[in-house]
């Protein structure tokens, strides 16, 4: 069985110098087009009225600024080819483009949806009250904010919020939830994910074990990326008014060119 051992620093060094050049050179056409998606989003983000009253607005563009931080770092990751990390990024766009979606449908979703971070902080401390180890760690009284929580839960009627009922509000469920669901698999190490690490024989043993920059998927992820981002601007056209429609047209267009 061969080892990467000899591989110095991996990512981190000069050693994959060369196959980050030949990704770079290889899908010049769909980083530039990544590029120039990423220079309208700015311009958009400059562009933004907020009322200082507007939750929605407000939230929207939070979560917005989120968006564009992950677009970002999957242009990053997949030019070194970190593939998989991206995807686990992607997952994460994708995420934030339900909630931005519910959001935007419904303003009266926006407290549902800040409130259920006080049920998750609530799970978060019975987890720490059942394991006397952090539990002995921690400078507050455990027992009275489980306590201060359930009182705030019941008297605002709090309940907890998943990513699927989420994605159901958005709209979105039935064309991206599945995805959703797939990409998570990159962000466990279950045993179909840690297949692209080694590499088996004839007779199905592993032979090698790999360990560095590929480009397998890369395409998709790419497109997929930019294609979420192009969905989230939809979204925010229509919100704030932007007239941006021809614009993003366009970049359908350009991204079916490269297909």
């Amino acid at each position: 069985m061969i080892v990467a051992g000899s591989v110095k620093n991996g990512f981190l060094g000069g050693y994959f110098s060369n196959r980050y050049k030949h990704i770079r050179s290889k899908y010049k056409d769909f980083y530039k087009l990544y590029e120039n998606l990423n220079h309208f989003c700015h311009e958009v983000l400059k562009k933004l009225e907020l009322h200082r009253n507007n939750k929605q607005e407000i939230i929207v563009c939070i979560l917005f600024i989120k968006v564009l931080t992950i677009f970002q770092g999957i242009y990053l990751l997949t030019r070194k080819g970190m593939v998989n990390e991206a995807q686990i990024l992607l997952r994460s766009m994708l995420e934030a483009m339900f909630i931005i979606s519910a959001i935007s449908k419904d303003n009266d979703f926006i407290e549902r949806y800040v409130l259920s971070e006080e049920s998750e902080r609530n799970r978060l401390y019975k987890k720490i009250d059942g394991n006397p180890e952090w539990k002995a760690i921690v400078t507050e009284n455990i027992d009275e904010l489980i306590a201060e929580q359930e009182r705030l839960i019941k008297e605002r009627n709090i309940k907890t919020l998943t990513i699927k009922e989420i994605a159901k509000r958005s709209g979105l469920y039935e064309l991206h939830y599945p995805v959703y669901s797939i990409l998570s698999k990159n962000v466990h190490a279950t045993p179909d994910n840690i297949t692209e690490y080694f590499t088996l024989d004839k007779d199905g043993d592993i032979e090698k074990l790999l360990y560095g920059p590929t480009d397998k998927d890369i395409i998709r992820v790419l497109h997929a990326s930019m294609y979420y981002m192009v969905s989230i601007l939809e979204i925010m056209n229509e919100l704030f008014e932007l007239n941006i429609s021809k614009t993003l047209d366009n970049f359908k267009k350009l991204q079916t060119k490269l297909r």
